[in-house]
């Protein structure tokens, strides 16, 4: 029987040492990047993450938060799956490091962590510049629908559910309550104190939560108490 192919993954200290993160941050981390191709950019799905890392899928949630709050930007990637940018998140890092006096971003750890992998790509630097959602809100009530739909879940991974009751409440909505509600995914998300406070897109939009004042909790990251 062929062995399982060994691979590696480079994590950046200053990303493990930022007092944002709990465990639950670190070890996605740590796992994302032994999946990065060259570009310091990965696929894989929450099932995937919460199978390899023998963890809740509410705790790879709650992990994927904090690194997003930290810097790390998600778009669609191949096959429409999560493509995670690592070296938007570490350069975010060694910009905060650097101006708290910190050591520089090229004092690394590489981490060996083990999963069965015939294809991965190789491992390399931080990647390219920072990639952020786009926001494209025209007159074309399906298509702007559609972009917010993507965006939505992309950024809060929260279930698809309740497509048509949600479409329902986009077609109520005027052009700039469109807008608005594309525009506030991230900062309603970030404002949240808990990742299961988060409201599903159809409540999003019924709600108008998109026009609440956004205020970031007292504690951005709140501690666990279990996995």
């Amino acid at each position: 029987m062929k062995a399982k192919k060994t691979v590696y993954g480079i994590v950046y200290q200053d990303v493990l040492r930022s007092d944002k993160l709990t465990f639950k941050g670190k070890l996605i981390y740590s796992m994302l990047t032994t999946y990065a191709d060259k570009e310091r950019k990965c696929w894989r799905s929450l099932t995937t993450l919460t199978e390899d890392l023998g963890i809740t899928r509410h705790s790879v949630i709650d992990g994927i938060k904090e690194l997003r709050v930290l810097g790390m930007t998600i778009t669609k990637g191949k096959n429409n799956r999560n493509e995670y940018d690592l070296g938007a998140l570490e350069r975010a890092c060694r910009i905060n490091s650097s101006s708290a006096g910190d050591a520089p971003l090229n004092n690394q750890v590489v981490q060996e962590m083990h999963h069965s992998s015939a294809g991965d790509a190789p491992l390399s630097s931080a990647g390219d510049a920072l990639r952020t959602l786009p926001i494209n809100i025209t007159n074309n009530t399906n298509s702007d629908f559609e972009n917010f739909w993507d965006q939505y879940h992309s950024i809060t991974s929260m279930p698809k559910t309740d497509r048509k009751d949600a479409k329902n409440h986009w077609k109520k909505l005027n052009q700039e309550d469109r807008k608005k509600a594309a525009e506030n995914i991230q900062p309603y998300f970030n404002s949240l104190p808990k990742i299961d406070h988060c409201k599903k897109a159809r409540t999003y939009l019924s709600g108008e939560n998109f026009n609440d004042g956004f205020k970031k909790p007292t504690k951005t990251i709140p501690q666990p108490k279990n996995l």
